[in-house]
């Protein structure tokens, strides 16, 4: 996952690439400190040949797309209750493509992983997520889109669960919170 990670930071101009940052405030039932904040990344891929000008038809544009990416986050719930996830996602959303990058809609995704919380036994996280931009495209009966608003920012609502390792599995942990994109987005004219 991490080679993963590493080959896709590379390729920061790739037309089917995204970085996004989340901010999340999370809430895990039945903890002695529930509440926390989560910091997170993740290198979205949109799966699937992206649309380029030059190229004759058939192309891709904008719609519904395949994604994966590796993901990292830092959740804090006050003094040192530090945890580390380290995870995979996948899912689709529809995306408003662009040469370099595209913004995503909306997306659904699942994610599995690992957490590593300080004076805590590793975790297998089970779970997955949703979101929605704050930009609204309109399309009329001609086929002329109106676009409201911006696809660049938007929420976040998760939920998922851990098996700690050698024990048991965690009382379900709930997120909600902001994205907003990181990475280089644009289209050549």
């Amino acid at each position: 996952m991490i080679a993963w990670l590493l080959v896709t930071a590379s390729a920061a101009d790739a037309p089917n690439t995204l970085l996004t940052a989340q901010l999340e405030v999370v809430y895990a039932l039945h903890q002695e400190h529930p509440v926390g904040m989560r910091l997170g990344i993740d290198w979205k891929v949109a799966l699937g040949d992206a649309c380029d000008h030059a190229e004759p038809d058939p192309c891709r544009g904008s719609g519904l797309w395949p994604i994966a990416a590796p993901a990292f986050s830092v959740t804090w719930r006050g003094r040192n209750r530090f945890a580390f996830e380290l995870d995979g996602e996948i899912g689709t959303g529809w995306l408003d493509m662009h040469h370099v990058g595209f913004l995503p809609v909306w997306e659904v995704a699942g994610r599995t992983g690992l957490r590593f919380a300080i004076g805590k036994r590793p975790a297998v996280i089970l779970g997955g997520w949703g979101s929605k931009s704050f930009g609204l495209v309109l399309t009329e009966a001609d086929g002329l889109q109106h676009h409201y608003g911006a696809n660049a920012l938007g929420v976040r609502f998760g939920a998922d669960t851990a098996y700690v390792i050698g024990e048991v599995w965690e009382a379900p942990t709930l997120a909600g919170g902001l994205w907003i994109f990181a990475s280089r987005v644009g289209t050549y004219e």
